[in-house]
C-alpha cells in the first residue's frame, strides 16, 4: 500500500515521503513482510482483476452492440476506461513492486505514478458532471438536446475531461517537485509539506476538481428530478378519453420512468465515488496542513477503499442499467427471458 513516514529534518520542514508497493522503509539486508502488507496485496491483486473483468466487459457490451450507440453510453464507455487505467497503471504496480522487491520501472514513472494517480481520479469526476449535464439537457430541455449533444460537442467534453485535470494534476512535477535516484531501488518521492505551494495546491485542486463538481452535479440531479416528477404528474392528471390516449399516456409514462431510472443509475455511481474517495482526500488535506500527522489503520482503509472504486462502478452499470445487462448476458452467451426493451436509454 501507500505508505506516508513524516520527516522532520535538520531545518525543521515538515516531509511526507511516499513508498509505492510497501509498508516500511526498505532496508538492504531486511526485509518485512506484515500482515498488513499481504492483506493489502490481496486486496490489490482482487480489485486489478475484478477491474480489468468488469470495465472490459462493459467496454465490450456498449461497442459491439450498435443499438447500445448513443451520447450516454459512450460516456459510460468513458468512465469504464478511465477505470481500467486506474486499476493497471495505478494500482497495479503496488502489488508488482511488493512481489519484487524493487521498482522494475524508469524512475521517471515513478514520479508522475503519483500526479496521475489524482489525475485519472478527477478525469472520472469530470466525466461524471458531463453525464449529468447530458441527462439534465435531455430531461429538462429534451428539443435542445440534439442540437446541443451533437458528436463534436461529445468530443469537445471528451478532450476537456481528460486534458484539463491530467494537465493540472502534472503541474507540481513540471514547476517545483524536484525529482530523486530511487532509494533502495524503491519507488518513493517527498512531498515538502511546509511549501505553501503544494498546500495551495492540494487545495484549489481539489476545490476545482472534487468539490465544485459535486455541488454541480447535485444541483442538475435535484433540477431533473423535479422535472420528471412534475412531468409524471401531469401524465397522471391527464384525462384518459380515447383507447389511443390511453396508449400514449402509458408510453410516455413508461418514458419518463426510464429517465428517472437512468437518473438513478447515476447518481448511485456519483454516490459511491464520493463515498469511496472523500476518506483518503479528506487524511491528504489534514496531512498536508499537520505536520505532525502520522498515519494510522484508518489510512489504510480508506486507501483500500478508495481503490475499489473502479471494480463497483461497472458492477453497477451490469446490474442497474437494463440495456447494458440484456447485452452483457448477450455477449457471454447467457440466455435469459427478459422483459422486452429497447436497448437505447432515453434521450
Amino acid at each position: 500500500m501507500i505508505h506516508f513516514e513524516s520527516v522532520v529534518d535538520e531545518s525543521h520542514n515538515p516531509n511526507i515521503t511516499i513508498y509505492n508497493g510497501s509498508n516500511h522503509i526498505p532496508d538492504e539486508n531486511y526485509e518485512e513482510i506484515t500482515p498488513l502488507g499481504i492483506t493489502s496485496l490481496a486486496i490489490q491483486i482482487s480489485i486489478v482483476v475484478l477491474s480489468v473483468i468488469c470495465n472490459s466487459l462493459v467496454i465490450a457490451t456498449i461497442v459491439g452492440y450498435r443499438r447500445l450507440h448513443n451520447n450516454t453510453n459512450y460516456l459510460v464507455v468513458n468512465q469504464c476506461v478511465v477505470d481500467f487505467l486506474f486499476a493497471t497503471l495505478i494500482i497495479a504496480v503496488y502489488p508488482i513492486q511488493a512481489l519484487l522487491g524493487y521498482w522494475p520501472f524508469i524512475k521517471e514513472w515513478c514520479a508522475i505514478h503519483y500526479c496521475l494517480s489524482i489525475g485519472l481520479v478527477m478525469v472520472s469526476i469530470l466525466n461524471l458532471c458531463a453525464i449529468s449535464f447530458d441527462r439534465y439537457i435531455a430531461i429538462c430541455h429534451p428539443y435542445h438536446h440534439p442540437r446541443l449533444m451533437t458528436k463534436k460537442s461529445l468530443i469537445i467534453i471528451l478532450l476537456f475531461v481528460w486534458i484539463q485535470p491530467l494537465l493540472i494534476s502534472l503541474l507540481p512535477i513540471m514547476l517545483w517537485r524536484t525529482h530523486h535516484d530511487l532509494p533502495f531501488g524503491i519507488c518513493s518521492y517527498d512531498i515538502n509539506r511546509s511549501l505553501i505551494q503544494e498546500r495551495v495546491y492540494l487545495a484549489s485542486f481539489l476545490m476545482i476538481n472534487y468539490v465544485i463538481p459535486a455541488f454541480i452535479m447535485l444541483l442538475l440531479y435535484s433540477l431533473i428530478f423535479r422535472t420528471a416528477c412534475r412531468q409524471v404528474h401531469q401524465i397522471n392528471k391527464q384525462n384518459m378519453i380515447s383507447s389511443s390516449s390511453l396508449s400514449d399516456s402509458i408510453r410516455t409514462h413508461k418514458t419518463s420512468d426510464k429517465d428517472i431510472k437512468l437518473v438513478l443509475l447515476f447518481l448511485a455511481i456519483v454516490g459511491t465515488l464520493y463515498i469511496c474517495w472523500t476518506p483518503l482526500y479528506t487524511l491528504m488535506m489534514i496531512s498536508y496542513f499537520d505536520v505532525f500527522y502520522q498515519p494510522h489503520i484508518g489510512t489504510f482503509v480508506a486507501i483500500m477503499l478508495a481503490f475499489s472504486n473502479c471494480a463497483i462502478n461497472p458492477i453497477i452499470y451490469s446490474c442497474s442499467n437494463a440495456p447494458i445487462r440484456k447485452g452483457l448476458f448477450k455477449l457471454v452467451g447467457i440466455k435469459v427471458n427478459i422483459r422486452s426493451e429497447r436497448y437505447v436509454t432515453t434521450v
